[in-house]
């Protein structure tokens, strides 16, 4: 009777230690899901962050320059934009225009305190204009829907030349530099000959 007493006690010990187990692994295998829940919603997060990150930018939609009949040079340039497809809102003011020739590379900021179409008073900066305004609006950004142009002054300054625009057949490049987003670039020549006062760059017209 002592012995069969002991093995009951014995059977109960395994049976506490075998729940114990049941409850450990149990336990175990809930926070490891917990964990990797939480990865996997991490790993989405910095996905579609990355995913907005290569697809937001801007598209340069035309290129107009002036003052082309004066001094047979360019030096008012107007660069039409709006988002890319499926951007997100782009903060003007965290976004950089670099405009370079083989002799002078000019990067410009946003002037914020001006919106309505006059040009920069520096080549430091430039300016913008909204043509079309989106539902959600908002000044010095370029949301869904907006169709903005931007303005700046560009001085392209040659070895031992006096200051003035950029001259005739001569290449130009124009980059948009948003914070957060692509880079859009466009390649320019400007006409053999300037004899009008304002016209279009870019696209080039055959």
């Amino acid at each position: 009777m002592i012995l069969e007493g002991r093995r009951g006690l014995t059977g109960v010990g395994v049976l506490v230690i075998f729940i114990a187990v049941i409850l450990v692994a149990a336990l175990s295998a809930t926070v490891m899901i917990g964990v990797s829940g939480g990865l996997q919603q991490k790993a989405i997060q910095r996905g579609e962050r990355t995913e907005h990150e290569v697809s937001s930018g801007v598209e340069i939609v035309t290129v107009i320059a002036s003052d082309g009949s004066r001094g047979n040079d360019l030096e008012h340039f107007e660069v039409y934009v709006r988002l890319q497809p499926g951007s997100l809102k782009l903060d003007l003011n965290d976004t950089v225009i670099l405009a370079d020739t083989a002799d002078t590379t000019q990067a410009l900021t946003l002037n914020g305190s001006v919106v309505d179409g006059t040009f920069p008073s520096t080549t430091r900066h430039f300016t913008v204009q909204y043509l079309k305004e989106g539902p959600s609006h908002d000044d010095g950004y370029l949301v869904k829907g907006d169709t903005a142009k931007l303005l700046f002054h560009h001085h392209d300054v040659a070895p031992g030349a006096t200051r003035g625009g950029v001259k005739e057949h001569k290449k130009m490049r124009i980059q948009i530099i948003p914070r957060l987003g692509t880079v859009s670039e466009v390649y320019i020549t400007t006409p053999h000959i300037l004899i009008m006062e304002r016209m279009t760059i870019w696209p080039a017209f055959s």
